[in-house]
């Protein structure tokens, strides 16, 4: 599960599951917005492409600087052992009791 919310001054994460399904999700994420804005405007799309593709690929890249604070951030490992604190976490970085219920269930 990835939820991403951003506006002009806040980011927040939570994410769950394995990194692998993570980073699946936000590729799917990414190919979504991707599509999303091919089918009103290839060139746009295209620039897009190439402007997170920079932003991935450079070792010098605010991405890859874990020192500077980004967003809230919130990461349950294993869905299936979510403890009082990961709940507490989720919550503060912005997870809704549906979110957290998703994951209880699961």
């Amino acid at each position: 599960m990835l939820k991403i919310e951003c506006n002009k001054k806040d980011t927040k994460v939570v994410a769950a599951g394995s990194l692998k399904v993570i980073a699946i999700e936000m590729g799917a994420a990414l190919a979504s917005l991707y599509e999303q804005i091919y089918a009103e405007n290839p060139k746009a799309a295209n620039a897009l492409r190439g402007i997170i593709t920079g932003m991935v690929i450079a070792s010098n890249s605010p991405i890859w600087t874990p020192e500077k604070k980004h967003a809230k951030f919130s990461f349950v490992c294993d869905a299936k052992n979510i403890s009082a604190q990961d709940i507490r976490t989720a919550l503060d970085a912005g997870a809704t009791a549906d979110v957290i219920k998703a994951l209880l269930e699961d």
